[in-house]
């Protein structure tokens, strides 16, 4: 998949989860189909399959939390088709996700006309995943020794995460470009190129029959 432009593997990221997300109807016979689409790509992509699960988990909990409301009021069909259409377009998109390097994310973004700032936003916020959960665990901690009780993590500590990052990642943005890093120049060498064709002309079709059957 290296073989393909930044931007191209981005386009088959959003395409590819967005058409198994937004299946109108997600029928049986539709979802094995959506099945077969992701396992070809794994089989092509070769992913860290222990890796992959571990990125997984938060996604698989908010399915879970979409999901148990309709278990409960005993639409049982429906919540087994919910479920199985977001496991395949969140397992889909981490595939994808793992043939991007961090640094090929923001010029991908931008040769696909995203804003080079907002481009390189978005490319920092990803590089500081890992602190971002460091600092949750902080924020939680401290509201426990403030006496919190009940559940930690509210809409207000993930709003405060939330400011947080984008700060960060906007001052790490700036350091960026105050080094000299130019993201046009980057975005030039990540734009489309007539070989990914034969990786988005396929999908493309993927889609179209996916809807349309």
């Amino acid at each position: 998949m290296s073989w393909f432009s930044p931007a191209a593997r981005i386009l088959l990221l959003v395409g590819g989860a967005a058409s198994i997300a937004t299946l109108h109807s997600p029928s049986p016979h539709r979802l094995a189909a959506s099945a077969l689409g992701l396992l070809v790509v794994m089989a092509l992509v070769r992913p860290d399959l222990k890796k992959l699960a571990r990125r997984a988990l938060l996604g698989i909990g908010v399915v879970v939390m979409f999901v148990l409301p309709l278990l409960a009021s005993g639409q049982n069909e429906q919540a087994a088709l919910l479920g199985a259409r977001s496991l395949l377009a969140l397992s889909l998109a981490l595939t994808l996700a793992d043939t991007l390097r961090l640094d090929e994310v923001g010029p991908g973004l931008a040769a696909l006309g995203l804003p080079c700032k907002l481009a390189s936003v978005v490319a920092a916020a990803l590089t500081q995943v890992g602190l971002l959960r460091e600092t949750g665990e902080r924020v939680v901690l401290a509201r426990r020794l403030r006496g919190a009780r009940g559940v930690s993590v509210g809409p207000d500590v993930v709003a405060a995460l939330l400011v947080r990052s984008a700060e960060r990642a906007e001052r790490m943005s700036l350091a960026a470009d105050l080094r000299g890093r130019d993201i046009r120049r980057a975005a030039k060498r990540a734009r489309l190129m007539p070989r990914d064709g034969l990786a988005l002309a396929p999908a493309l079709a993927a889609a179209l029959v996916l809807h349309l059957s």
